[in-house]
């Protein structure tokens, strides 16, 4: 059957063996045919076929690979699509080559072995069939895969743009754990076929050049900046261009604008950002009970938000720590140091009103931080509650008196002591010369400051609000 254009041994190909005498006899026979070369290349293609048959491989089937090849790279696409588009981890712990069922195979295989090929059985017998190099599954080829799909994806959305006339572009960064910029690139347009604006991002990619003009940063290059993107933008198009920022980009500026002009409200964030960096130090950090403070991240707009209500809700816990610290001979000296400064600082009258104080404040103005940033709120429902929350900052006038900051700075005198600041004697009052040497007339020091620290914190409350108010005039005119 397998013999091809054999003229040697007829006899056992052809016209059949009939010299049964000599059958067996070694160099004669069925011994001599056994070493023949025409038996042994018949008995290899005999194998061969053996084996392609127990690999589905046969002739009529490797007529088929070609179609069957384009099924299957359908299936790899679609896969990687799906997990590309719902963010999903390719790699599992313990990635394998194969396709076989298995639970360390990662996602990306698993999809395969454990949902594809028990609903496709068909599926999972063109894998079967198909070589080790043309399975399309390494993490290589992965990659192109995305990549492609990104290159489509991107080319989609620039034609979509093109015919929109009109778009957006939005860019935005942040720094990974290795402190490098990573920039991300969206677009935002009206497309004609959906009938609505969409958004879609375009690039995730590393800023190596940190300038202005590298970055295209538009959240951190402010108008007033010299070779800024609207100075670079203007100089190439050879005209004027707007520069306008979005409602939650202005509030941050209120935020940050505020913050930077007075100087005790920098001095705590100050403060709060030392606590974080020293609280994190081993020694220190086995001592704190309280939850993790938190880094003071000024580039987002509840950042000092989220510092200041940690250490609103475990003042304590860092009061307690701090004091152990300093009297701690497991701490180093160079610790106890600043632990005794950083608690005689945290324990000062500003320090203390300023937790409570700018609570209300940052609680109010975080409103308008998740309102702005609502995809279903329009311009007139944001300026309705920015005027609201205008109002309620503008209530917290009355509610920071004389009287409530003495009870929130010294709650153990405010119960017995009525305190008049500004009131002064009505006539001036002499000593006799007998009584010089045995009468006190001076008071305690703490009724010297008490006054002098309540008028200053609640002309430090109105400064804050004044400005607040000022920079949402300015801002959103």
């Amino acid at each position: 059957m397998f013999a091809k254009d054999s003229t040697k041994e007829k006899a056992f190909i052809e016209s059949g063996f009939s010299n049964w005498k000599t059958a067996m006899e070694s160099g004669k026979g069925y011994k001599k045919y056994e070493q023949s070369e025409v038996h042994m290349r018949a008995m290899a293609s005999w194998k061969e076929k053996e084996f392609r048959e127990k690999r589905g491989q046969t002739v009529r089937n490797l007529i088929q690979v070609r179609p069957e090849h384009k099924i299957w790279l359908k299936t790899v696409f679609n896969t990687t699509k799906y997990l590309v588009a719902n963010g999903l981890s390719f790699r599992g712990h313990e990635e394998n080559s194969t396709l076989e069922e298995g639970l360390s195979g990662g996602v990306y295989l698993n999809t395969f072995s454990d949902l594809i090929f028990p609903q496709d059985p068909h599926l999972q017998q063109i894998a079967k069939n198909l070589p080790t190099n043309a399975k399309c599954t390494s993490p290589e080829i992965q990659y192109e895969v995305i990549e492609t799909l990104a290159e489509i994806g991107r080319e989609t959305v620039a034609n979509e743009c093109k015919e929109a006339e009109l778009f957006t572009l939005m860019m935005d960064g942040t720094t990974d754990s290795s402190q490098s910029e990573i920039e991300g690139v969206a677009l935002r347009y009206w497309n004609n076929s959906k009938g609505g604006i969409v958004e879609h991002v375009v690039d995730v990619k590393l800023a190596e050049d940190r300038s202005a003009k590298g970055l295209v940063d538009i959240a951190t290059t402010t108008l007033e900046d010299e070779g800024g993107l609207q100075q670079l933008i203007q100089e190439h198009c050879g005209r004027n261009i707007p520069y306008i920022h979005c409602l939650n980009h202005r509030h941050g500026f209120v935020i940050r604008d505020t913050l930077s002009n007075i100087l005790e409200l920098g001095d705590f964030f100050q403060l709060n950002q030392d606590l974080y960096i020293f609280f994190r130090i081993p020694q220190i950090n086995k001592l704190y009970e309280g939850d993790s403070l938190k880094k003071l991240i000024t580039t987002r707009w509840d950042g000092h938000l989220s510092s200041f209500k940690v250490i609103s809700k475990y003042v304590e816990d860092v009061y307690a720590t701090l004091e152990k610290c300093v009297v701690s001979t497991s701490v180093d000296s160079e610790y106890r140091a600043k632990a005794r400064g950083y608690l005689s600082s945290l324990k000062q009258p500003v320090s203390i009103f300023l937790i409570a104080f700018m609570m209300d404040v940052l609680s109010l103005l975080d409103i308008l931080n998740k309102t702005f940033q609502k995809s279903d709120c329009d311009l007139r429902i944001s300026l309705s509650i920015l005027k609201s929350i205008r109002e309620n900052l503008d209530d917290l006038r009355q509610k920071y008196t004389i009287e409530s900051i003495t009870h929130l700075i010294y709650p153990e005198w405010a119960a017995t002591t009525v305190i008049e600041p500004g009131v002064g004697s009505k006539r001036k009052r002499t000593i006799p010369d007998k009584f010089q040497d045995s009468v006190l007339t001076d008071k305690l020091p703490i009724y010297r400051d008490m006054n002098n620290n309540l008028e200053q914190l609640r002309a430090l409350a109105v400064e804050v609000l004044d400005n607040l108010d000022a920079e949402f005039d300015n801002r959103f005119s």
